[in-house]
């Protein structure tokens, strides 16, 4: 399954995408800042478990840069088929896209996936509060505010509270 738009291209996450410079993102605090990955002990051998042990109902996405092919950062759609639901992640890891409305193109191309061909009911994401960005993102592509767990992540020696966001079909 490959989905694009102008920016971006989603396809199918290989083993030929398990790499140094992926691994090199997973190990970079700036990119993992706000990410449960920061807590990870990350080695090659561990991102090829991780892969070995999707979910035959998960998927799992390279990004690439249209312009020059370079996989640039993954992302993970977990779904739910009994409830119809599906929960994403995304990491941007090559940090020369931060910025340029890579992550907005990401959370379209998967809403409209997760809706169109899927037929989900209901797509969730989570993150910090303190990660302003991304709650940007979500709701420039029409997430809405789905819930807090007070005071679940210690950052930087602070109570941080995470917040939910979801987009129902229709």
């Amino acid at each position: 399954m490959q989905l694009s738009n102008d920016i971006i291209s989603l396809g199918p996450f290989s083993e030929k995408h398990i790499t140094e410079e992926y691994l090199s993102w997973l190990k970079d605090p700036e990119v993992t800042k706000y990410s449960e990955q920061r807590h990870r002990e990350h080695t090659l051998n561990t991102c090829q478990s991780f892969f070995d042990n999707l979910s035959k109902d998960d998927y799992f996405f390279a990004i690439t840069a249209n312009d020059n092919v370079k996989h640039i950062g993954n992302c993970h759609l977990k779904v739910n088929k009994a409830n119809k639901t599906a929960d994403i992640s995304i990491l941007i890891g090559n940090k020369s896209f931060w910025g340029k409305g890579v992550a907005t193109s990401v959370y379209d191309l998967i809403s409209k996936f997760s809706f169109e061909h899927l037929q989900l009911r209901k797509i969730t994401a989570g993150t910090m509060q303190i990660n302003i960005g991304m709650i940007r993102v979500l709701e420039k592509n029409g997430f809405v505010a789905d819930g807090i767990k007070k005071k679940q992540f210690l950052w930087q020696n602070k109570e941080v509270d995470a917040v939910f966001f979801a987009k129902f079909k229709g």
